[in-house]
């Protein structure tokens, strides 16, 4: 089962930043091993792949002391790496075309939220792979994609 982390010292190189981590088990229920298998469509950085965000996202929310984030990708991302959408019957609350594939959740305290990076990692239970898989917020509902894309006139 996934876990969520929202904890300092997870990057060498900033001991003091928090870092929100999604844990999945690539032995696990559906969703972790569908979200374990993202990073095969990551592109490389640095140090780490990247989702891209027009492929999905994570969604957080928070309630009651408890950080709640959904990982998210539209169907055609999970057909490419063969895998039956309609396995994963639950939407984004973003976009109800992109579909839900794990949700994890965590206490955290209301100043470690407003502390935490924009980003969630992904990281592989078990795995070998020192590249973890970065994963944006929503891109921005507001806007169209003309605004997206500086193509207003």
């Amino acid at each position: 089962m996934a876990e969520l982390w929202l904890r300092s010292g997870v990057d060498p190189d900033a001991p003091d930043e928090l870092v929100l981590a999604v844990i999945a088990d690539p032995d696990g229920g559906p969703g972790d091993r569908a979200v374990a298998r993202l990073g095969d469509l990551g592109y490389e950085g640095e140090d780490a792949s990247y989702l891209v965000q027009t492929d999905g996202w994570a969604e957080r929310r928070t309630g009651d002391g408890t950080l709640t984030v959904d990982i998210v990708v539209y169907p055609a991302v999970l057909e490419s790496l063969g895998i039956d959408p309609a396995a994963f019957p639950e939407r984004s609350s973003v976009d109800s075309n992109a579909i839900r594939l794990l949700r994890t959740n965590t206490q955290a305290s209301p100043a470690d939220v407003a502390r935490a990076p924009a980003v969630t990692v992904v990281f592989t239970a078990g795995s070998d792979a020192d590249r973890p898989l970065i994963i944006a917020p929503p891109p921005d509902t507001d806007s169209t994609t003309a605004d997206r894309l500086s193509l207003k006139g």
